[in-house]
């Protein structure tokens, strides 16, 4: 199958067909063939595709540039985000930017309301991460860097795989989502910067022997219970060495999309490890935190960060909640008294030492005080904690196309050629057909296609014509 829009909307239609006909069988032939025939005409069960291009988002600034003029922002931050986000080959967007010094200003509260596809991921990521290097300038090297948990059948315990560290113990953030289809999409960000490459090895380098931790806790993470129990302990070592079994077997190209996790790396596994050292960032749902913090077995986390907050004068911890604009109604006020209970639960009810950060969906210019009247309301914060973050678009650029047969030529054989998994040849011969021999590929075939059509006046045409504008 072509990957491209118009070859993968035929296959998912085709897919569909097919399912219909597998599924309501007709004995008759002829009534088949013409019910099949009815269902490939037009839109019969799929409409036409649209196609939505993100907007052209103002960069400004590379992260290491900012290092050096903020003190505030930790040096090593654009080393460490480069490992799963090109920062180092790319600006960051004034936005992200604007949310990176907000959150060291005088109102560190967050509202980030820049619109799908505007990394408002990178805009909470940012910020915390800067923050955990800071703290790590005074943590403990570890004993060791055996990151492998077991239980221990002599001392009938279970050995955690961050028993050798030597630091504070405690969740530093929370990124609370509405449904765990969004959490795992947030691991996928987390592993590439975090588990991935040369990323451990930077981490050890850089923060005194340590790693930034990171965990997911919702109902699919494994396992609830004592580990007291055989049939557990026995369940929980077959879904630890699956992973090893898996890691092992992936091919190195599979490895680096993050889908994966990485055994013996940053990412903690299983609900006894988090039970025993908190991750640094923990990626959870709503619904879960509630029962968190109602249960005993879940309570040292809360205990243990808590008496780091008390402990440390410049410990700080921030509560993300993504999709704010979904609680809404009576699922907002069950989510405001919940953020409330953390609040008290870990003592940082009217403390500095709270900042909170949601992020939504783009919303008319006129809505601000509305907005900050929502998460003020919502997080317990005072409104004017509050920076409310909007995206910075670039505006059109004239329409500069002139009739050229060899674009509309260049880009159909672009078009036919093209293969997801092998796209080389086809940009090569995009670009011959503009007569430009010399490209580079040294930071991959993404890189070098984005080079080579990024001031095409096609292809900012196209994109100017369906910004935040879905057109079929």
């Amino acid at each position: 199958m072509k990957q491209t829009p118009h070859g993968s909307f035929a296959h998912i239609k085709e897919s569909l067909i097919q399912y219909l006909e597998t599924q309501y069988k007709i004995a008759n032939s002829v009534i088949f063939d013409e019910r099949g025939k009815i269902l490939r005409e037009g839109d019969k069960v799929a409409q036409v595709p649209f196609i939505e291009a993100t907007p052209n988002f103002v960069a400004n600034n590379f992260l290491r540039d900012l290092e050096v003029r903020h003190e505030t922002i930790a040096t090593g931050l654009s080393d460490l985000v480069q490992h799963g986000v090109a920062v180092d080959r790319h600006k960051i967007y004034t936005h992200q930017e604007e949310a990176l010094l907000a959150s060291f200003g005088r109102q560190p509260n967050l509202l980030v309301a820049t619109g799908t596809g505007s990394g408002k991921t990178e805009a909470f990521l940012l910020p915390i991460l800067s923050k955990l290097i800071n703290e790590s300038r005074g943590w403990s090297p570890p004993d060791n860097t055996d990151l492998i948990s077991r239980y221990d059948q002599r001392r009938e315990t279970w050995l955690a795989s961050r028993r050798a560290e030597n630091r504070p113990a405690a969740i530093r953030s929370i990124i609370l989502y509405p449904m765990n289809a969004l959490v795992n999409d947030q691991l996928t960000r987390l592993r590439r910067i975090l588990s991935l490459g040369e990323s451990p090895n930077w981490q050890r380098s850089n923060l005194n022997g340590n790693l930034v931790h990171f965990g997911m806790y919702t109902s699919l993470t494994p396992l609830a219970g004592s580990w007291n129990e055989a049939w557990r302990r026995e369940k929980v070592e077959r879904f630890l060495a699956e992973i090893q079994r898996d890691w092992d077997n992936l091919p190195a190209s599979y490895r680096e999309l993050g889908t994966w996790p990485r055994p013996d790396s940053a990412e903690m596994l299983t609900r006894w490890d988090m039970q025993s050292y908190p991750p640094d960032i923990l990626v959870t749902n709503y619904s879960m935190l509630e029962y968190m913090l109602m249960r005993p077995v879940e309570s040292t986390m809360f205990d243990q960060t808590r008496e780091w907050l008390q402990n440390d004068p410049s410990a700080h911890f921030t509560l993300v909640l993504d999709e704010a604009h979904t609680y809404s109604g009576a699922k907002g006020t069950e989510v405001a008294h919940l953020i409330r209970r953390l609040k008290e639960r870990l003592g940082l009810s009217a403390s500095r030492k709270f900042q909170a950060i949601a992020t939504t969906a783009s919303v008319p210019p006129t809505a601000d005080n509305q907005l900050k009247e929502f998460t003020s309301a919502l997080f317990g914060e005072p409104e004017a904690s509050w920076t409310l973050i909007r995206a910075g678009v670039a505006p059109s650029k004239p329409d500069t196309r002139d009739a050229d047969r060899i674009a509309l030529a260049a880009f159909s054989l672009f078009q036919r050629d093209f293969e997801l998994q092998s796209p080389r040849l086809a940009i090569q011969r995009l670009a011959g057909a503009y007569q430009i021999a010399d490209i580079d590929f040294s930071n991959g075939d993404e890189a070098a296609l984005y080079s080579l059509i990024r001031d095409n006046p096609f292809i900012e045409w196209v994109r100017s014509k369906t910004a935040r504008n879905a057109t079929p």
